[in-house]
């Protein structure tokens, strides 16, 4: 009795890859794929050279801005050339993401204007060449201010630049404890700027009780020194009786930011003893004072940049497993044409009836009686196991495939958070795998079926000559000639 194996034919005639990348190109209608192009860089090739001109069209504007404020270069043509050419091609990109926003429908165009990185878009685009000759007329020249706006073309630069993407998202993340350190500097500020004018008054001569001349003298004699002090060792101050360097309160809160965030120009420094005392105070307090909050920014700013760490290294895993996936089904195709190539004997021969299929009734229990054809009950077995295999999956195919479209639109959407986005490549990895298996199973539910209409033919084949030499052995018994 032959036992060869048959080959596996895959069912549907196509390939696992084959059928996922069909289902990988989602169609996308024009205003999507205008969307695409210009707000996800990533997304194809023309995209990318979309985003590279931005970029080089806001370095030389902003190259431009700074160079033409140099005398020397000041006046040239290539000047207003420049900030024409700039004008157009940022007027044209905003317009094209403004009418693209809604492709997806994740944000109206209401909210499109109303984002802060497109309010700075739209103050950018300001055409600054046209105030050239309103600037002439004298009511006019307050518009000069206006120029200012360029910069905002600085802040354009983050949606290009992963490092300012982390600044921004760290100083967010950390918006409650520097406020926190916001208050505690400005108590700071107000209770140190109190003491140094109070501590530098109390040096201060009764400049009250000096007549005009006395007074007059006073002041050309501070004048002269330059120290902050007379010859006679007076501190130098005002008509009010204040400190030269500490007018009022309000002058000393500029000492008070520059000691206690420890710059220290030194434009204006305490000269008494009392007020150098409380300088020190001061630095010692705005040194713990600014420490306190760094921790925390510090760790937003690690966090966030682990963040856009595991999103490069979430889709270089997606990128491997795919090209895995595609290497593996190839190899498995190419062992079904060897397969197949593979020409295996006739053991189920075409010219066996069905009535001797049908003569096999008894259970495979009993394939110690050959007569009873057990064969047949195990292909009963087998046929039915198939069966309710096929029938085994609640969803279809097309419904598989609409949900796993709605999962990758869903995946184009902006806004969404890391853990969702590994959530969604998850389930369309996993759904991928299921269409591989789904058609390995059925390819082998196939290979089965065919095993066992051959294993039916061989045990009637088998029993068939059982019956024949039983007989023969009757008739021998009998005395009758075969």
């Amino acid at each position: 009795m032959a036992s060869e194996v048959m080959p596996v034919v895959p069912v549907g005639g196509g390939s696992c890859v084959e059928d996922v990348q069909e289902e990988e190109d989602v169609p996308f209608t024009g205003k999507q794929q205008l969307y695409l192009l210009v707000e996800e860089p990533d997304s194809s090739m023309a995209a990318r050279v979309f985003s590279h001109l931005i970029l080089y069209t806001i370095v030389l504007s902003i190259t431009g801005f700074i160079l033409q404020t140099d005398q020397n270069l000041k006046g040239y043509q290539v000047w207003f050339i420049l900030d024409v050419g700039s004008f157009v091609i940022f007027l044209v990109e905003y317009l094209l993401r403004f009418y693209a926003c809604d492709a997806f429908g994740d944000q109206t165009r209401l909210q499109f204007v109303r984002a802060a990185p497109n309010i700075v878009d739209l103050l950018s685009i300001f055409p600054v060449f046209l105030l050239d000759d309103v600037e002439a007329i004298k009511p006019f020249k307050v518009l000069r201010a206006i120029r200012l706006i360029r910069i905002f073309r600085v802040f354009k630069l983050s949606k290009y630049s992963t490092g300012m993407n982390i600044m921004v998202e760290s100083v967010f993340g950390s918006l409650r404890p520097l406020s926190i350190l916001g208050f505690l500097l400005g108590i700071g500020v107000i209770l140190f700027s109190s003491m140094i004018y109070h501590a530098e008054r109390l040096s201060c001569p009764d400049v009250k009780a000096m007549t005009e001349l006395r007074f007059a003298e006073y002041r050309e004699e501070c004048k002269l020194t330059g120290t902050g002090w007379t010859q006679d060792d007076h501190l130098c101050c005002d008509k009010r009786g204040s400190a030269d360097d500490f007018e009022s309160i309000l002058v000393a809160s500029w000492w008070s930011i520059v000691t206690m965030t420890t710059v220290g120009y030194g434009d204006k420094v305490p000269r008494t003893f009392l007020g150098r005392c409380v300088g020190a105070v001061a630095m010692i307090s705005g040194i713990v004072l600014i420490s306190l909050p760094v921790a925390i920014v510090g760790s937003k700013f690690q966090q966030a940049y682990e963040e856009i760490e595991l999103e490069k290294a979430w889709e270089k895993r997606q990128q491997e497993a795919w090209a895995s996936l595609q290497q593996r089904q190839e190899d498995r195709e190419k062992a079904h044409e060897v397969e197949e190539s593979i020409e295996l004997p006739g053991v189920c021969e075409a010219d066996e009836t069905k009535t001797d299929l049908l003569e096999c009734s008894q259970p495979l229990s009993s394939v110690g009686d050959p007569s009873s054809c057990a064969g047949g009950a195990a292909a009963g077995d087998v046929s039915a196991a198939t069966n309710s295999a096929r029938a085994g999956p609640s969803m279809d195919a097309a419904s598989l495939g609409t949900l796993k479209d709605k999962l990758r639109r869903l995946e184009l959407r902006r806004g969404l958070s890391l853990t969702a986005k590994g959530q969604i490549s998850l389930l369309l990895e996993l759904f991928d795998h299921l269409d591989c298996v789904n058609q390995r199973l059925a390819s082998l539910q196939e290979k089965d079926a065919a095993l066992s209409r051959c294993i039916r033919k061989d045990f009637a084949a088998l029993a068939r000559a059982y019956q024949s030499v039983g007989r023969a052995a009757r008739l021998r018994e009998l005395g009758v000639p075969g």
